[in-house]
């Protein structure tokens, strides 16, 4: 199986927005005994089904820095996205201790 390039830039950015994603999510973040490497695996694999399951067009950039600037937005999209699930989930667990 081969990829094109364009496919493999497109695959990097979904990873980098997956990756801020369960970074922020609340069961895959800090101090759970999930390890490291499961979360990686897991980033992976979800960012390769994103990849193959929904056709996405993209613009690719045409140099390196427009490139780190994508994926830069990308991780912090994910960051942001993680974060909200995270408050609702606090949110959820607050009202069920009152």
């Amino acid at each position: 199986m081969t990829l094109p390039v364009q496919e493999i830039y497109l695959w990097m950015l979904i990873l980098c927005r997956c990756s801020g994603f369960l970074s922020g999510f609340p069961f895959g973040g800090e101090n759970n005994g999930i390890p490291g490497t499961v979360k990686v695996m897991l980033a992976c694999a979800l960012s390769y089904i994103v990849l193959t399951v929904i056709p996405l067009k993209v613009e690719m950039p045409h140099n390196v820095f427009m490139y780190f600037s994508f994926a830069f937005r990308e991780i912090i999209t994910g960051l942001a996205m993680g974060f909200i699930i995270k408050i609702s989930f606090s949110m959820i667990e607050l009202a069920g201790h009152m």
